[in-house]
């Protein structure tokens, strides 16, 4: 069994034999089809210049599209999700932050062709590859994909130094005084928040 959904890379390099995992793939279609129109509209040819970038830190997590943004704090039921034995993953952190971002922006993104910014390697490569060990890591790439699909556009992961992505960062650890100073621009109150379903 092949994963069953795509990958951003263009290369069929994730499998997920498990039962689980056939199951999880089977139930993503299930919720896909019904929801789908099936109307496929042509995106745009240009990459988008908007700017689409995430970040997460212990404290909460943030994201920035355009001029608009979110600011949260982690909800105890992602905290506790994000625990592996004895450590936090990190990873998951800031895939559940870039799923999040673009869970709450995806009514804008219509039809566009988007770079995603991100400081974590692993959830960038995890998402071009369209696969990862990780069940719950694995859960949140089945979101984008889904919420992808619903609003018609795509996205191209890419890795940036955290040096670089200094105006997520202010916002994953609450610091709207910074973000204002880094982003004066931005709008004056977030976006709404929408959090991520997990189809494990």
């Amino acid at each position: 069994h092949r994963r069953s959904i795509p990958s951003w890379s263009g290369e069929e390099t994730g499998f997920d034999t498990s039962i689980g995992g056939i199951r999880a793939d089977f139930q993503w279609w299930c919720h896909f089809l019904p929801k789908w129109n099936g109307v496929s509209l042509l995106l745009e040819l240009q990459f988008s210049p908007d700017l689409l970038a995430s970040d997460a830190s212990l404290v909460g997590f943030g994201g920035v599209c355009d001029q608009s943004w979110i600011s949260e704090l982690w909800p105890e039921a992602v905290w506790k999700q994000a625990h592996r034995s004895q450590r936090v993953s990190l990873p998951f952190l800031e895939l559940y932050a870039l799923t999040a971002t673009l869970c709450s922006f995806a009514n804008r993104l219509q039809r566009k062709r988007l770079l995603f910014r991100s400081d974590s390697k692993t959830a960038v490569d995890a998402l071009l590859a369209g696969f990862s060990r990780d069940p719950l890591m694995l859960a949140l790439i089945r979101e984008i994909h889904f919420v992808s699909v619903m609003h018609s556009f795509t996205i191209l992961p890419r890795f940036i130094p955290g040096k670089l992505n200094d105006v997520p960062d202010s916002l994953s650890r609450l610091q709207i005084d910074r973000f204002r100073q880094l982003m004066p621009q931005a709008d004056k109150c977030p976006t709404p928040t929408v959090f991520p379903t997990l189809r494990c």
